[in-house]
């Protein structure tokens, strides 16, 4: 895979998204169509970084169907565009763009 950049997600972020007040270098991957981000962290923990992203044509529909599901979402302003995430039943994480 190509990498197409990498970043630091803060700890206020990463607590903000997946509950967890560490910090973690995030790898941006691409093979063809496939794009995934990789989030390392040095030290082992219970808890982990653990998400699937998906594009939508329309986040802000999608996010008010999960609200009136009764499904958690996590929206965290920004200049550029909004993060958009959605936890199901499961406590898995679902990033929306």
């Amino acid at each position: 895979m190509k990498e197409l950049k990498n970043f630091v997600l803060d700890s206020i972020l990463a607590s903000n998204i997946f509950d967890i007040e560490k910090e973690a270098t995030v790898f941006l991957l691409q093979k063809d169509e496939l794009i995934l981000e990789i989030f390392v962290t040095n030290e082992q923990i219970k808890q982990n970084f653990s998400h699937i992203c998906i594009a939508v044509k329309n986040r802000e529909e999608l996010v008010k169907k999960a609200k009136l599901s009764g499904y958690k979402c996590i929206i965290i302003k920004r200049k550029i565009p909004d993060l958009i995430f959605i936890k199901d039943k499961s406590n898995n994480i679902f990033e929306i763009k």
